[in-house]
């Protein structure tokens, strides 16, 4: 407001003079897809299919799960968005 009203030259609170933190990200480990093939030749491989039909169970348990934590976020954003709409009108309302 200050530099429109022509009182100051430069505003250094402005984004061209602040430097931000760059921020690291966090990765997980996850199988490259050749490890996967490698995985998967391994189970094919296996005699003991009890223990191969375990290992697929747990698998298809984890994607399960994820499924479900995925759908949950999508629900949450969908809360959070229908919460900002009702304060963005509740100045109309009252």
């Amino acid at each position: 407001m200050a530099k429109k009203a022509r009182l100051v030259d430069d505003n250094y609170a402005s984004v061209d003079y602040i430097d931000y933190p760059s921020r690291k990200r966090n990765s997980f480990p996850a199988m490259t897809d050749d490890e996967i093939k490698h995985f998967y030749d391994c189970l094919l491989k296996e005699d003991d299919m009890n223990g191969v039909m375990s290992i697929l169970r747990i698998i298809e348990s984890q994607l399960i799960n994820l499924y479900y934590i995925l759908k949950d976020l999508e629900y949450m954003k969908k809360i959070l968005r229908q919460l900002n709409q009702l304060e963005l009108y509740q100045d109309l309302i009252c």
